[in-house]
């Protein structure tokens, strides 16, 4: 998504959708997470972690029953041949209630 219209007819909506212009500018593909290291290009606030128990600690005390390295490569890219997508979202009862309509996959 590059932008939300908001208005309050379909032809005002339209109107103003015709009036957005964007420009690309082309960058080298990063395709991998080696790539992505090199480059030092990350998404912006992903510092998230899935944690169960102290993993810390259990390294630290030796009773880990496996420890397991290693990596893991996926190939497919999904992204990168799905179609846009788009919403249409509206009000109803006073602005009380919202209806959405979203083509996802």
């Amino acid at each position: 998504v590059i932008g939300v219209v908001v208005a309050d007819t379909k032809e005002n909506a339209k109107l103003a959708a015709r009036k957005v212009h964007v420009e690309y500018e082309e960058l080298p593909a990063i395709l991998s997470i080696q790539d992505a290291l090199k480059s030092n290009s990350f998404h912006p606030n992903t510092e998230k972690t899935l944690t169960k128990g102290d993993v810390e600690l259990c390294f630290r005390s030796g009773e880990c029953d496996n420890i397991i390295l290693g990596e893991v490569q996926v190939g497919g890219q999904e992204h990168f041949y799905l179609e846009p997508h788009s919403s249409l979202v509206w009000t109803m009862d006073g602005g009380n209630e919202v209806h959405m309509i979203s083509s996802t996959q």
